[in-house]
Protein backbone atom coordinates (compact mmCIF):
# COMPACT_ATOMS: atom_id res chain seq x y z
CA UNK A 1 0.00 0.00 0.00
CA UNK A 2 1.58 3.54 -0.83
CA UNK A 3 1.70 6.44 1.41
CA UNK A 4 -0.45 9.01 0.46
CA UNK A 5 1.45 12.64 -0.76
CA UNK A 6 0.68 14.16 3.07
CA UNK A 7 2.57 11.68 4.12
CA UNK A 8 5.01 11.31 1.99
CA UNK A 9 5.88 15.16 2.47
CA UNK A 10 5.61 15.05 6.35
CA UNK A 11 8.46 12.86 6.27
CA UNK A 12 10.68 14.77 3.95
CA UNK A 13 9.93 17.45 6.07
CA UNK A 14 10.96 15.91 9.32
CA UNK A 15 14.04 14.58 7.18
CA UNK A 16 15.17 17.87 6.14
CA UNK A 17 14.75 19.14 10.19
CA UNK A 18 17.06 16.49 10.95
CA UNK A 19 19.39 17.16 8.70
CA UNK A 20 19.90 20.69 9.46
CA UNK A 21 19.73 19.94 13.49
CA UNK A 22 16.03 21.16 14.56
CA UNK A 23 14.89 17.43 15.04
CA UNK A 24 16.97 14.85 16.44
CA UNK A 25 17.34 11.85 14.23
CA UNK A 26 15.69 8.77 15.14
CA UNK A 27 19.02 6.58 15.95
CA UNK A 28 19.56 9.39 18.44
CA UNK A 29 15.76 9.28 19.98
CA UNK A 30 16.00 5.63 20.52
CA UNK A 31 18.98 6.09 22.38
CA UNK A 32 17.49 8.37 24.68
CA UNK A 33 15.70 6.69 28.04
CA UNK A 34 11.59 6.03 27.84
CA UNK A 35 11.08 8.49 30.02
CA UNK A 36 12.30 11.21 27.98
CA UNK A 37 11.13 9.92 24.64
CA UNK A 38 7.76 9.98 26.24
CA UNK A 39 8.33 13.77 27.60
CA UNK A 40 8.19 14.21 23.45
CA UNK A 41 5.06 15.83 22.23
CA UNK A 42 2.04 13.35 21.53
CA UNK A 43 3.46 10.25 23.09
CA UNK A 44 2.96 12.14 26.74
CA UNK A 45 -0.24 13.21 25.74
CA UNK A 46 -1.48 10.02 24.49
CA UNK A 47 -0.15 7.56 27.19
CA UNK A 48 -0.82 10.15 30.16
CA UNK A 49 1.24 9.59 33.50
CA UNK A 50 2.47 6.26 33.78
CA UNK A 51 1.77 4.67 37.48
CA UNK A 52 3.91 2.90 39.37
CA UNK A 53 4.31 -0.91 39.01
CA UNK A 54 5.14 -3.22 42.01
CA UNK A 55 7.39 -5.95 40.94
CA UNK A 56 9.20 -8.55 42.89
CA UNK A 57 12.26 -10.70 41.98
CA UNK A 58 12.03 -15.10 42.16
CA UNK A 59 14.63 -17.21 41.69
CA UNK A 60 14.07 -20.41 39.87
CA UNK A 61 16.10 -23.12 40.35
CA UNK A 62 17.00 -25.57 37.01
CA UNK A 63 18.35 -28.74 36.61
CA UNK A 64 21.86 -28.78 37.09
CA UNK A 65 21.62 -26.60 39.85
CA UNK A 66 21.90 -23.33 39.02
CA UNK A 67 18.93 -20.83 39.55
CA UNK A 68 17.48 -18.34 37.22
CA UNK A 69 15.86 -14.78 38.30
CA UNK A 70 12.41 -13.64 37.22
CA UNK A 71 10.63 -10.38 37.88
CA UNK A 72 7.19 -10.27 38.42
Amino acid sequence: MALSKKVRYTFAVMKGLSKVGILPTNTKVASWPVEKRLGLGPGKRMVGRVPEVPSYDVSIPTRDGASIRVRG
